[in-house]
């Protein structure tokens, strides 16, 4: 065993080393040293046993005074240690708060969206209400209401998607026969959302697009009606109040009559949408009886590429940011 003042030199030495410990391993390694199996601690606490008993009781008392002693001077070098190193990695990582901040360019609005929402506010100010309907629709609403026969191509799994029974909506149409199963006239409704049909993607087909449509259901409603609320909601749309329109004769199998619209843009007429009064085979799918109302459609990317002069719809779904940045400037 040792002598008393070798073993205070020796603490002595170890308390110094403890505190002039230059990292967190270091004092790891010392705490080895100490209180590791064959750390000096642990072997003169073991020796004690071959001691007589006075001995054991005097000594003991003597080394676990000096363990004590190291164990509390280890842990606050840890303590002080451990803020050292939190200090350090805060000054790695510290930011700055007077630098500017990195460049972050302005989100924008796609400008179907922009469309969209420019033709619903029009069509609110002239009382119309919004109303959504299913993506997935049953044949009855999608076709049979909407007065289109069994035979019709536009039924066959080639133009259609069917899903057990049902199918992806080829128009918003099926909305307005919810409409007309829910509600009693006078009716002024506006429908609009995503529509699927069997199509090859090129410059003026996609697989998937948006429509909207509006519906009017009102006692004696005419076909002029349905021209002076075109005229009227295009000439505010396209911001031309001397807007040129016309219709031309057409067929669609839930109007009668039917028209497409055109309209005159930098000298030339375009296609723009089809309309025409509510066909009373709708009206009766509907269990409604007696009723007269208009009804036009149109495709917001048709809408959209006429407001911008565009001709090619594929360009609405590249995702370029360039490219919508684009027309966020002309917006």
């Amino acid at each position: 065993m040792l002598q008393q003042d070798d073993l205070i030199s020796l603490v002595s030495n170890f308390l110094q080393q403890i505190a002039s410990a230059p990292s967190l391993q270091d004092l790891e390694k010392l705490k080895a040293e100490l209180f590791g199996k064959k750390g000096f601690i642990s072997v003169a606490l073991a020796g004690l046993s071959k001691l007589p008993m006075e001995e054991k009781k005097s000594l003991g008392a003597v080394y676990n005074d000096y363990k004590n002693q190291l164990f509390q001077a280890m842990a606050c070098r840890k303590d002080v240690l451990e803020e050292q190193s939190w200090q350090e990695k805060l000054a790695q990582q510290s930011i700055d708060v007077t630098l500017p901040a990195p460049y972050a360019p302005w989100g924008q609005m796609h400008p179907l969206t922009v469309v969209l929402k420019r033709a619903v506010e029009i069509l609110v100010g002239m009382g119309f209400c919004v109303h959504t309907g299913p993506d997935v629709e049953t044949p009855f609403h999608n076709f049979d209401a909407l007065n289109v026969p069994l035979t019709h191509p536009a039924r066959a799994p080639g133009d259609t998607f069917y899903i057990k029974g049902n199918l992806l909506r080829t128009h918003t149409s099926s909305v307005q026969i919810r409409v007309l199963q829910e509600k009693e006239p006078p009716l002024r409704v506006i429908s609009f959302g995503s529509t699927y049909r069997r199509d090859e993607c090129d410059a003026t087909h996609t697989p998937m697009f948006h429509q909207m449509e509006m519906m009017v259901v009102e006692g004696g409603a005419t076909m002029a009606h349905l021209k002076g609320c075109l005229f009227e909601f295009l000439s505010l749309f396209f911001q031309r109040p001397d807007l040129e329109m016309r219709l031309r004769p057409s067929f669609f199998p839930f109007t009668e009559p039917s028209a497409e619209v055109d309209v005159k843009l930098n000298g030339k007429w375009l296609e723009l949408l089809g309309c025409g009064m509510i066909h009373p085979r709708v009206f009766t799918q509907c269990g409604k009886e007696n009723l007269s109302g208009y009804a036009f459609g149109m495709g917001l990317e048709r809408l959209a590429m006429l407001k911008y002069e565009l001709s090619d719809i594929r360009d609405f779904y590249n995702n370029d940011q360039r490219w919508l940045g684009y027309f966020s400037e002309k917006n």
